[in-house]
């Protein structure tokens, strides 16, 4: 997985990688949900790398997590969706996180309303490289 890091640099991820879309899949396919059922709006996605780890976020507005959920969040069968979920996605994302990539899950609520669901991947996993330079168009020798 290569991600741009806004020109300066690219975040190159080891590691088994199908697994890793499938992991931001579903933390997209909650917050797509959870969006849905205030009417819509902004979900974003970032990603960057800090100290020893390379945090992947995604952030909404929706509803939010309950405290109830949110203290059994990535255990099996736990789901704020009702009969519109079956408590496995979550539960295993946070397995393959673990097991996979050496890393954690967490989710907090967002300050502006919603949740923020995250990835931790340690820095052993990641490789970051440079940008080149980026050439001037209209600059001539």
């Amino acid at each position: 997985m290569v991600t741009d890091n806004g020109g300066d640099q690219e975040i190159i991820l080891h590691g088994d990688i199908n697994n890793m879309v499938q992991v931001v899949t579903n933390l997209l396919s909650n917050a797509v949900y959870a969006q849905n059922e205030v009417g819509g709006g902004e979900i974003y996605l970032t990603v960057k790398p800090e100290k020893d780890i390379l945090k992947i976020q995604v952030a909404d507005h929706g509803k939010g997590v309950s405290k109830e959920i949110g203290r059994k969040l990535f255990r099996k069968m736990v789901t704020s969706k009702g009969i519109h979920g079956n408590g496995l996605g979550l539960y295993i994302s946070y397995t393959v996180i673990r097991g996979k990539f050496g890393g954690d899950m967490w989710y907090e609520d967002n300050p502006g309303g919603g949740a923020i669901f995250g990835i931790s991947i340690p820095m052993d996993h990641v490789e970051i490289i440079e940008a080149p330079e980026k050439e001037d168009a209209y600059e001539k020798e």
